[in-house]
């Protein structure tokens, strides 16, 4: 039986891509009895061309298969940036609250950081005295009193000053007592050496003055002398203050008296106690502590009254 063989036909459609086209048999290209074979072998050699067709289609697939399996790597890195984007915001947050909350638990202080600084007492008033007799002048506290009894002696006595001295049997009680500066003419000798040497209780001071005429010298020594009289009664302290020219001495150094004695005029600062609250009767002769001259509020009444000393 003969076998017929086939009309020209559409063999294969798309293979699943537009780009694919159907291999068509030619009917008139089949030769002799072996048709069938020569249709088979065509129809094996176009399914082997779709194949390859596949393949390569299937290559693009994997590219974007690839594609796909490094994504979840790249999501994995953004949402670790994102996590420690977050972090770092959160941390900032909790380190502004901590120092706001530490700011707030601190001490309030007043804006103030310097108290005021206290003001001065008022300078006492002074007045000037010239003598004639002495051949100088001099400034004084107001309150204070010039008395010039004769032409050998001038004295000037404070107000009342609290002062600490040393008693007959040594204690120290504070007193109310004044200070006098008295000025002589040039003397021969002076009483209190009459027992003995002085003995310097506290180092000399060099003192200079205010405003010193061309007949004066610049400066002088203040010596503080502990009497022979005072020791050997057990005072210890300043017994006189005396202005003591080019001569200084150390403290505990005996001085005598060819060391104060030539002062002309001879100016000393002594102290009394006073019987009263006003002080108006001079009362004994008092010997303080030698720290007293180192109180400035103390002192200074009396050395400004010596520097302003200007010799006519």
């Amino acid at each position: 039986m003969t076998k017929r063989k086939p009309d020209k036909s559409v063999s294969a459609g798309k293979a699943g891509n537009d780009d694919v086209r159907a291999e068509v048999v030619d009917q008139d290209s089949l030769i002799g009895d072996d048709w069938e074979q020569q249709v088979d072998a065509a129809t094996e050699a176009r399914q082997n061309k779709i194949q390859k067709l596949r393949i390569a289609e299937a290559g693009s697939g994997e590219y974007d298969d690839e594609r796909k399996k490094r994504h979840p790597f790249l999501a994995f890195l953004g949402w670790m940036g994102l996590i420690g984007v977050l972090t770092a915001a959160g941390a900032g947050a909790g380190w502004y609250f901590w120092l706001r909350h530490v700011e707030a638990d601190k001490p309030k202080t007043s804006q103030q950081t310097t108290p005021p600084a206290a003001s001065k007492p008022a300078e006492e008033p002074t007045e000037t005295y010239n003598s004639v007799a002495f051949g100088l002048q001099f400034d004084y506290p107001q309150k204070w009193k010039v008395t010039e009894t004769d032409t050998n002696k001038l004295t000037i006595t404070s107000t009342p000053l609290g002062v600490k001295a040393v008693s007959v049997d040594g204690d120290i009680k504070k007193v109310s007592a004044r200070a006098v500066v008295t000025m002589q003419h040039k003397q021969s000798g002076i009483p209190e050496f009459e027992s003995g040497n002085a003995q310097a209780v506290h180092e000399s001071e060099l003192m200079n003055y205010a405003k010193p005429s061309q007949m004066q010298r610049g400066a002088t020594y203040l010596s503080f002398l502990n009497y022979a009289g005072s020791q050997d009664a057990g005072r210890k302290g300043i017994d006189a203050v005396y202005v003591s020219g080019d001569n200084g001495y150390v403290k505990d150094q005996y001085v005598d008296q060819s060391g104060v004695i030539n002062g002309d005029p001879l100016i000393t600062v002594t102290f009394q106690s006073c019987p009263d609250t006003k002080c108006e009767k001079p009362g004994p002769a008092l010997t303080v502590i030698p720290s007293m001259w180192d109180d400035k509020d103390f002192v200074k009444p009396i050395r400004s009254t010596l520097e302003s000393i200007v010799v006519l």
